[in-house]
């Protein structure tokens, strides 16, 4: 459950950004002016940004190694499978 929590917590964060992004490259002030704003504004987070982003890389590294180790035991799985079905067959002759 805490995976969904931060998963959640970290498109949240990440759609502010892009969302705030967004409002002040479109909101009627001069370039110059808004650039000022996010730096201001950004110049708190960076910090937060950095954490986030390294929760998203270990939770990225824990679904790879999931889905590596159920691929293996897919495959051993089938193996066996295989196997006795191989062995059926000869029974059956």
């Amino acid at each position: 459950m805490s995976g969904k929590k931060s998963s959640f917590l970290s498109g949240l964060v990440i759609g502010g950004l892009i969302g705030g992004a967004l409002a002040i490259f479109l909101a009627p002030q001069s370039g110059e002016k808004a650039r000022e704003w996010l730096k201001k504004t950004t110049d708190g987070h960076q910090d937060k940004i950095d954490d986030i982003m390294k929760k998203v890389k270990y939770t990225k590294e824990k679904v790879i190694a999931s889905a590596r180790e159920a691929k293996d035991a897919i495959d051993d799985s089938l193996s066996k499978l295989t196997q006795t079905i191989k062995e059926k067959e000869k029974e059956n002759e």
